[in-house]
């Protein structure tokens, strides 16, 4: 027996090679033994100069956001520290998956508002008035931070496929509203008070509203039952989308009538009747008006050809021209047939990160390699596209030059251009 560890130079040189009739031969037999350093066999630079990697991985259903947050505070905490013993050790972040998560949900954070900004320009455009406007508005945050309500209960979280999800669902939430405004602001424009057009307007409504939000609910929640890895993917769009759908129309059919009988104006739905945008009001006002008569006035003008169109394939002897109005939809369908585009799992993305692998010569040295990485690597950080560089050698495993783009440069367009 033999202790596993040696505690100095001479119990390795009575470590036993061999043992036989022909004797013993010990370690310092055939080798001389001296305290040294290891040669090197792998390297890691960072810009060009030695680094070391510290990989750090999260487990199996935490939150990345969370622990870079949390990594990220014990690193800055850690970096106080050898700054404070002047250890000249300086901490450098190479890859952060959380950058990427980040960027994905800040950018369909910002579509999900302009998606709403827009639909409030169409309804100025289309109803001109600005009172109905705003009842139809207040409709979206309240309708979808209440989806918020059922994701918690749910036990879901704020991910990519939730708030894209929400951004689909920002359309779909005015248009219940949209239906109930229309009908009370034709009430109004009939003479009623604002309060009899409210409740009146959305009695005729209220029954095609439900069967409409039914529709589209019968049609995300079967993707509930899908079962296996796909269904991370529709759980959380099934829930936004039906919850989305359910307040829209619960806001349809309490809030705007409310809304409608407090602020709407018996006088602007006769104005906007008539097609009158005096300048009566401040500027805003007057500019909302002559905008949406304008607007309408074009919509006028191409309901006109609408209806001659349809007029021009309506009568008796008029199969031909019914037959080429047929033509179009076929058209249509057959160029979409073979247009369509090939299927995929998800779409192709990017991390704004290219691997150039750099295999040496065989036989090549781990400082020969560096040596013989230095021009490409000074030549990657002269690019302006290029924000880092980290060159890998590990032999038998990733001998590469890492590059890290800067995050205005990490598009597929520039990419392909690069």
């Amino acid at each position: 027996r033999t202790v596993s560890r040696s505690q100095d130079l001479n119990q390795l040189g009575g470590f036993i090679l061999r043992r036989n009739e022909r004797g013993v031969v010990y370690l310092r037999d055939v080798a001389t033994i001296v305290m040294g350093r290891k040669l090197q066999d792998s390297a890691l630079m960072l810009n060009g100069q030695p680094a070391v990697a510290l990989g750090i991985i999260r487990q199996v259903g935490a939150n990345v956001p969370a622990v870079s947050r949390g990594v990220r505070q014990v690193i800055a905490q850690t970096q106080s520290e050898l700054d404070r013993l002047n250890l000249g050790v300086q901490f450098s972040y190479n890859y952060d998956e959380s950058d990427y998560i980040t960027q994905a949900v800040s950018l369909v954070q910002q579509k999900l508002f302009s998606g709403a900004l827009l639909a409030v320009l169409i309804l100025i455009l289309f109803l001109g008035s600005m009172r109905t406007v705003a009842v139809v508005a207040l409709t979206i945050p309240t309708s979808l931070v209440s989806v918020f309500i059922i994701m918690a209960f749910t036990g879901r979280t704020l991910n990519i496929i939730s708030l894209a999800a929400l951004g689909f669902a920002s359309g779909m939430v005015v248009d219940s509203a949209i239906v109930v405004i229309e009908n009370i602001f034709t009430h109004l424009q009939q003479g009623k008070g604002p309060v009899r057009a409210a409740i009146d307007g959305t009695h005729e409504v209220w029954g095609a509203l439900v069967g409409s939000s039914l529709t589209n609910v019968a049609v995300f929640l079967p993707l509930a039952l899908v079962q296996g890895e796909v269904a991370q993917l529709f759980i959380d769009m099934t829930i936004t989308m039906t919850a989305a759908t359910g307040f829209s129309l619960l806001s349809a059919i309490t809030i705007v009538p409310m809304l409608s009988g407090l602020f709407l104006s018996q006088s602007e739905a006769l104005q906007v009747l008539s097609g009158d945008y005096s300048p009566t009001g401040n500027w805003m006002w007057r500019a909302i008006a002559r905008s949406s008569a304008i607007f309408r006035m074009w919509q006028g003008r191409l309901e006109k050809g609408l209806l001659t169109t349809v007029t021009w394939g309506i009568g008796r002897g008029r199969l031909k021209q019914r037959l080429i109005l047929l033509t179009i939809p076929l058209f249509l369908i057959g160029f979409s047939y073979f247009t369509l585009p090939p299927a995929d799992y998800l779409p192709q993305g990017n991390r704004n990160q290219i691997l150039w692998r750099a295999e040496p010569l065989p036989g090549t040295s781990i400082p020969e390699s560096i040596a013989l990485s230095q021009p490409l690597q000074q030549f990657l950080r002269q690019q302006p596209e290029i924000d880092r560089t980290l060159f890998i050698d590990r032999p038998g495993g990733l001998r590469a030059i890492s590059i890290i783009l800067k995050p205005e440069y990490g598009t597929d367009g520039m990419l392909s251009s690069m």
